[in-house]
């Protein structure tokens, strides 16, 4: 009778317990972040930031040059443009977003993606290139 007492529990424990056990993405940092998981489940989905700027003699050199407008892919894909003449007085922060390029970068499962980025004029003649690491939860800001 004792072990019959004890087995059951035992068993009850182990039910409580497994039941108080919510899968799911644990970091915080993870676009899919549930603050209730206890458990991972290896779901995680990762994005940032990535935000690109153009100082005032960056804006001047353009123009001096003959760019009227400047192109920005990433991954070779179009993502935005603007007027070789915009520019930002000072660096931007992750928080005011205020730039030339503002935009989330889809990391997938894995926290780093490298990402390639280029600049192009209005004729689609190329004015730089670079490769970027970007890390989920650290913005990425770059003057180009």
């Amino acid at each position: 009778m004792k072990k019959t007492l004890l087995s059951s529990a035992i068993l009850s424990s182990l039910l409580f317990v497994s039941s108080c056990t919510k899968k799911g993405c644990i970091d915080s940092t993870a676009k899919n972040y549930n603050s209730k998981a206890n458990s991972s489940d290896n779901s995680c989905i990762y994005e940032e930031k990535l935000i690109l700027w153009q100082s005032q003699t960056s804006a001047q050199d353009q123009i001096a040059a003959g760019v009227t407008a400047i192109k920005w892919y990433v991954d070779g894909q179009f993502v935005s443009s603007h007027a070789a003449s915009e520019y930002t007085t000072s660096a931007p922060t992750c928080s005011s977003g205020a730039s030339q390029l503002n935009t989330i970068i889809s990391l997938g499962s894995s926290k780093t993606k490298t990402v390639f980025i280029e600049a192009k004029d209005q004729n689609d003649v190329s004015l730089g290139t670079d490769n970027v690491i970007i890390t989920a939860g650290a913005c990425s800001i770059i003057e180009f």
